[in-house]
């Protein structure tokens, strides 16, 4: 697996952690001028280490962009008692929890951790059960968890009106925080995330969607059915006659293409264990479903009209 270029890393004390070849878990906590705060979810963090996994070889790892403000003298500061810490830092005038990511990313993937945890650095209800509830769900063997938060319906506007429908939209999971900062997964999963494209829009602030997606397109989870795919096929075509801009209709036929190579996927997934006989029986099935819903478009076109 070819791992894009590392970004610098500046640690505090020595890079390694002693007698430790590979890690357990970990705990990151991405900070940016978190002063302030940042010890609390220190101690918290490791309380809950200290409790809940004693046995382990545990680590707490702050990802710093390079604050100003007293952050790390903070984190250093900090009392986690047996747990050791490591700080790590971008180069100065490097910003964007991305890249506070990538940096946490990187450091750890020598170790091959098991799982790892991160929370932010700004939490003030933390407590030593989160570690614990986040940390021993990917030790029963998954890849991902995401939190589900405690909140009064009106707060957390931009999750709830536009993040958490949109998300559900285009992969129909219930995914209640796709941009929670508090999370867990696995070491294999750290080694896929490392392996894609990171843009300027994931090294900056789109890093918590950029995760959760590429979650769920690496688990096969994302399907469009054939029916689905009727609906959608349709839908294009009635809007294309709709248009009469020919640069608005070649817009349209681009908006196709992912849906399309995801429904290439999706029949992958369906027919992977199938004959060649019981594949062609599948794309039989799926004209018979354009057939039977032929109507939609019907009634798009008339109504076009």
């Amino acid at each position: 697996m070819e791992l894009k270029q590392r970004p610098k890393i500046v640690p505090y004390n020595e890079p390694t952690m002693p007698n430790i070849d590979t890690l357990d878990l970990a705990v990151g906590i991405p900070s940016y001028n978190e002063a302030d705060n940042i010890g609390f979810v220190v101690r918290q963090v490791a309380a809950g280490l200290e409790k809940y996994f004693p046995d382990l070889n545990t680590v707490i790892i702050n990802a710093d962009n390079f604050s100003q403000g007293g952050t790390k003298d903070a984190f250093i500061a900090a009392d986690s008692g047996r747990i050791p810490k490591v700080y790590l830092s971008t180069p100065a005038g490097v910003k964007g929890k991305g890249n506070n990511f990538r940096n946490l990313f990187n450091y750890l993937l020598p170790y091959h951790p098991k799982a790892v945890v991160v929370v932010d650095a700004d939490l003030r209800s933390i407590r030593p059960e989160w570690v614990r509830y986040l940390g021993r769900t990917v030790f029963k063997g998954f890849d991902f968890v995401t939190p589900l938060y405690c909140r009064n319906e009106y707060d957390g506007t931009i999750t709830n009106q536009l993040c958490y429908p949109l998300l559900y939209s285009v992969l129909g999971r219930d995914i209640r925080q796709p941009i929670g900062g508090d999370f867990a997964f696995s070491g294999r999963l750290l080694e896929h995330w490392m392996s894609q494209d990171w843009d300027e829009n994931v090294l900056q602030y789109g890093v918590d969607v950029f995760m959760t997606t590429e979650v769920m397109f690496q688990r096969g989870i994302f399907r469009i059915s054939a029916a689905g795919w009727a609906e959608i096929v349709f839908s294009f075509l009635a809007a294309y006659a709709a248009q009469s801009d020919r640069e608005q209709q070649l817009g349209i036929v681009e908006a196709l293409k992912p849906l399309y190579f995801a429904r290439t996927v999706s029949f992958i997934w369906e027919t992977l264990e199938l004959d060649p006989v019981d594949s062609e029986r599948k794309l039989l099935q799926q004209a018979q479903t354009f057939w039977a819903k032929r109507s939609a478009l019907l009634d798009s076109q008339a109504a076009v009209a």
